[in-house]
């Protein structure tokens, strides 16, 4: 069924009066097949965000770190998005996830941080944490992407054997033209 500019504009107001459709000659049960269709949020929003630690202390230790992920997926779940993966090491978090459509990137990470830091310092475990610092990375992704970004996040503690976190942001920055400084995340 071709739609035109006009009949568009009033789909928009989806208030129309039922007697405007049957003056522009659509049947009936197409209107109401459209505006079902015009109903449907189907969003893939992935991304891979990064956050550390407030002044980068290297606070998230092994005793804490599985139950911290599981809380995370928890935390993730509540904000009605969906958590693909987590990993982390001792001053930083990486995870990819799809965010909900109801829901800006930087609402989602103000609650995550939020909600995280709380149960980090109910939890005792993790004495050296206090906060999440300011910031946080995040790159949209590709759903032909995914693997590569979950093998990336999977293989954290092997990578900052190799590359310090200082460097591997400041190299993301300059590969994506973002402009880089030393407290970025801190």
């Amino acid at each position: 069924l071709p739609i035109c500019g006009a009949m568009m504009r009033g789909m928009a107001a989806k208030h129309c009066a039922e007697e405007r459709w049957k003056n522009v000659g659509i049947p009936q049960k197409n209107v109401y097949l459209w505006a079902n269709f015009l109903s449907m949020s189907k969003v893939i929003s992935l991304f891979h965000i990064v956050f550390a630690t407030r002044g980068r202390v290297p606070a998230l230790n092994d005793a804490i770190r599985a139950d911290f992920h599981r809380i995370m997926v928890h935390f993730v779940t509540e904000l009605g998005c969906r958590l693909y993966c987590i990993n982390s090491v001792r001053d930083h978090v990486h995870i990819l996830i799809d965010l909900s459509h109801t829901i800006s990137l930087s609402m989602f990470m103000q609650n995550l941080k939020a909600q995280s830091s709380a149960w980090i310092k109910r939890d005792g475990r993790s004495a050296q944490f206090a906060g999440w610092g300011k910031g946080y990375y995040g790159c949209t992704v590709s759903p032909s992407g995914i693997d590569p970004v979950i093998a990336y996040i999977e293989n954290q503690t092997q990578h900052h054997c190799i590359c310090q976190f200082d460097s591997e942001i400041k190299s993301m920055c300059t590969k994506w033209g973002l402009t880089y400084h030393p407290n970025d995340l801190a």
